[in-house]
This record gives structure tokens, sequence and C-alpha cells, in this order.
């Protein structure tokens, strides 16, 4: 009688423990499929600020020179490019389909037409699609898209990561100066 609890007791243990087994492997397998989807989920936020910011600079199609743009959040917009001797800057609100529902030009401060020439420098930047930072301290808030394209569609410091990254993949003063204006212009 001993012997035939023994057996169905010890039965029950190797039950349990092939049934934590098997737990333990649906349980990796299902935060990999999890891990994997936030990864592919966030490579698809990538580009779609890539395709939300092209659709907004098509719209400035006509002008022919170097364009940034600098988005918060696929919602908010600034645009630089240069027109004759001055730089033009506007600040953009669009919807999730990148229908323009504000825009306004920003009127550029004497004094800041080394940055902005600097800005449209495609000699200062690089040429990959960053879209994390593996050396960064700090990461945090709304997603940020950042790009210069050349007259050719050329793209360049092309970058998407939280607004608060760092250390940022561009000049910081020029950081300083995106973020400020974009803010300026969605307080208004």
């Amino acid at each position: 009688m001993r012997a035939v609890k023994k057996v169905r007791s010890l039965t029950r243990i190797s039950c349990h423990i092939q049934n934590d087994s098997l737990m333990s492997k649906a349980l990796l397998i299902l935060l990999f499929n999890l891990s994997f989807g936030l990864a592919k989920a966030q490579v698809n936020q990538d580009y779609i600020s890539r395709e939300r910011a092209d659709r907004i600079l098509r719209r400035f199609d006509s002008v022919k020179s170097c364009k940034l743009v600098y988005s918060i959040s696929d919602i908010y917009y600034y645009v630089l490019f240069k027109e004759g001797n001055s730089y033009k800057e506007i600040c953009i609100r669009a919807d999730t389909l990148g229908n323009i529902i504000k825009q306004q030009v920003v009127k550029s401060k004497k004094g800041n037409d080394a940055l902005l020439n600097q800005a449209l420098n495609i000699g200062v930047y690089h040429k990959n699609y960053i879209t994390r930072v593996d050396s960064a301290t700090v990461v945090q808030g709304n997603p940020s898209y950042f790009v210069v394209k050349d007259v050719e569609g050329n793209r360049y410091g092309e970058y998407s990561l939280p607004i608060i990254t760092s250390p940022i993949p561009i000049n910081k003063d020029l950081y300083k100066y995106l973020v400020t204006e974009l803010i300026k212009c969605v307080t208004e």
C-alpha cells in the first residue's frame, strides 16, 4: 500500500514537473513572441514617422533646396529650408493621416543664420537611419523624428528616437533650437 502511494505521489510530482517544464517553455515562447512583436511595432513606428514626415515635405516639393524636418509625436512638425538669401521656418500641426490642420511661419530671429546654415549643411550629418543609441544614458518621452533631405531626396542625419535622448545624434544647439521653436508653436 505504501509503495502504491509512493508511486502515485512520484507520478503526481513527475507530472507537476513536466507541467512546470511545459509551462516554462510556453511562457518563454510567449515572451519571445511578445518581445519580437514589440520590436516589430517599434520598427513600424520608425517607418511611420518617416512616411508622415515625407508627406509633410512633399508639400514643399516646389522649393529646390535642402529641407529639414523635425517632428514630435508625428503630429507637430518644424520645417526649415533656404529661400533666396533667407531661411523659411514653418511650424505645422497635422492629423494622423498627414493632413495639415494648422500651418504658421516662424519669425526668424536675427543672429540664428549661422545655426540655420549649419542645420542645412548635409556634410555634418551621418547617413544612417538611427533608431537606437546604444550608449544612451537617457531615453524618454514621445517619439521624435529628424531628417535633412537634399534636392535629390537623399537623407542625412535621419533618426527616430524618443524626444529626450542623450546623447542626441545631432548638434545640441540645433536640437535645443528645434525643440524650443516647435514647443512655442504648439503652445501658441
